[in-house]
């Protein structure tokens, strides 16, 4: 009797995972819509963003703005460090700049931007780097002034 000869799992893993991105690959084309395909990053100090809002601007199209909920770690409901999203932008063409806002319970936690070439009917590539929106603390007027302007009015009289 003829013994049977089995292929080991890792290359047929490999090449099934291959097979499924060309598929992929192959759908995203065919339907000849015009994506980005937005990488976003961030770090441990962007925390709990509840929405993601990306506004398209090109001087050909004008605005458009899309939102959508984040990717989070299932164990403490902080965005990951980084994920994919693919934005529709129909009619668009040519540069275009990206601002990403990530947005908490307060308001805007973080943002970034990015300029892209779009191209019509096809794929284009785009990462954004979130980084923390620093608060401004307005201390009040500097300790010195207004100070000498009173001794020299002492001083004339």
């Amino acid at each position: 009797m003829r013994r049977m000869r089995y292929l080991p799992k890792a290359p047929c893993m490999t090449a099934l995972a291959f097979l499924i991105g060309m598929a992929s690959l192959s759908s995203c084309s065919s339907d000849n819509k015009t994506v980005v395909a937005l990488t976003i990053n961030s770090d441990d100090t962007v925390g709990m963003v509840d929405q993601i809002v990306v506004t398209a601007s090109s001087a050909s199209h004008g605005d458009v703005t899309t939102s959508f909920a984040p990717n989070k770690n299932p164990d403490s409901g902080v965005i990951v460090a980084s994920f994919f999203e693919r934005i529709e932008l129909e009619g668009f063409s040519g540069e275009t700049n990206l601002k990403v806002d990530a947005n908490g319970a307060g308001g805007s936690i973080a943002s970034a931007t990015a300029k892209v070439d779009v191209k019509s009917n096809a794929a284009t590539a785009a990462r954004v780097s979130l980084t923390t929106k620093k608060p401004t603390v307005d201390a009040g007027p500097p300790a010195d002034a207004g100070a000498g302007d009173a001794d020299d009015s002492d001083a004339q009289n």
